[in-house]
């Protein structure tokens, strides 16, 4: 019957960091709760404790939040919140082009210094293919450019001397060329 339960400490419910939540943050963390997986550790002389043995390892997809009819952008500004506040952490950014490499989350213990001096502040690492996929072939293919021209380009400088027959000197004339080696 324990996995039909959900734990919340109740210092998180009562937390500044709890309280910055909105109905679809507080959603997500809900999910997240019911994804860890418990373990009782009895030690000895004090009180047995609890603890996440999958830690780190707990993976919550797009899918799945659409599943709960939540739109992406929702459960991405739900994951920012979630891991600005403390609640979470990315261990691991998955990437939306292999199937089955998804992100992995840890749920941390950060929102309990969320507000105070020393709170350690952590964001998600922005993904922005979703934002304009054009713009990203269009910088692959400038970084290409460049990595294609560094070291391989030779710029050559010729002075050549053209002679004047009515003044009879010398003047020297700058060319400039540009030759890409292969």
């Amino acid at each position: 019957m324990a996995s039909n339960i959900i734990v919340f400490e109740k210092s998180l419910l009562e937390s500044k960091a709890y309280y910055k939540l909105s109905g679809n943050q507080i959603r997500i963390l809900n999910r997240f709760m019911m994804k860890r997986k418990l373990k009782k550790i009895k030690v000895k002389g004090r009180k047995a404790e609890w603890i996440i043995t999958n830690n780190g390892e707990i993976v919550f997809t797009y899918s799945e939040a659409e599943k709960m009819g939540m739109s992406r952008s929702t459960f991405l500004r739900a994951i920012d919140r979630l891991v600005e506040v403390g609640l979470i952490d990315i261990t691991h950014s998955g990437n939306g082009n292999f199937k089955g490499d998804c992100s992995k989350y840890f749920i941390s213990d950060r929102w309990m210094e969320y507000g105070m001096k020393h709170f350690k502040k952590k964001t998600r690492l922005k993904d922005i293919r979703l934002r304009n996929r054009g713009v990203i072939r269009k910088q692959k293919e400038q970084k290409k450019d460049a990595e294609d021209f560094s070291g391989k380009s030779k710029i050559e400088l010729k002075i050549s001397v053209k002679k004047d027959a009515s003044i009879l000197s010398e003047r020297p004339v700058l060319k400039l060329s540009s030759k890409h080696q292969e």
